[in-house]
C-alpha cells in the first residue's frame, strides 16, 4: 500500500483541488468585479486585497498539481462567470452601492467556504488537508470581516 503524500496525491484528491482552484479563481472574479463597482477607497482596497488572496490560495494549489505532475485549472467555471455578471449587473444597477457590493462579496466568500468545507471532508487523513484548513480559516476570517462591514453600513 502506497502511503499518499505531497508528492504522490490520489487521482481523486487532485480532482478536488482543481475544484477549490477553480472555486478561488471564481471568488477573485466576482471580487474584482465588486472592486469595478464600488465608488469608496476602502472597499476598492480590500476587496483588491481578498481578490490577490483568491489568486494566491488558487495558485498555492497549483503548485501541488504541478508537483504531482497534472495541470492546475486556469480558469474558474461557468456558474463562476454568471455570478461575475450578476456582481457587475447588481453593482449597475445599485450605482455602485457599498451594501450592494458586501452583501456579494459575502456571498462569495460563503460560496467559498462550503466548496472548503466539502473537499476537506472527502479528504481527510489527506496530506494536503493542512493547507486546505489554513486557507478555509483564511476565507472565514475574511467572511467575518465583510460581515462586520455590512453591519456598519447598515
Amino acid at each position: 500500500m502506497i502511503t499518499e503524500t505531497t508528492l504522490t496525491l490520489k487521482r481523486e484528491t487532485l480532482s478536488k483541488i482543481k475544484d477549490l482552484q477553480r472555486a478561488n479563481l471564481d471568488a477573485a472574479e466576482a471580487l474584482h468585479a465588486a472592486k469595478e463597482q464600488v465608488e469608496h477607497k476602502m472597499l476598492d482596497e480590500l476587496f483588491g486585497r481578498i481578490e490577490c488572496l483568491r489568486k494566491d490560495n488558487a495558485d498555492e494549489l497549483g503548485g501541488y498539481l504541478k508537483l504531482n505532475d497534472d495541470e492546475p485549472v486556469e480558469h474558474g467555471t461557468a456558474g463562476g462567470k454568471l455570478r461575475t455578471l450578476w456582481v457587475n449587473f447588481r453593482g449597475a444597477l445599485n450605482s455602485g452601492d457599498p451594501q450592494v457590493l458586501l452583501i456579494e462579496a459575502r456571498r462569495s466568500e460563503s460560496a467559498l467556504d462550503e466548496a472548503y468545507r466539502d473537499v476537506i471532508k472527502e479528504t481527510t487523513g489527506s496530506p494536503i488537508n493542512d493547507v486546505l484548513h489554513r486557507q478555509l480559516a483564511n476565507v472565514l476570517e475574511t467572511r467575518k470581516m465583510i460581515e462586520s462591514l455590512e453591519d456598519l453600513a447598515s
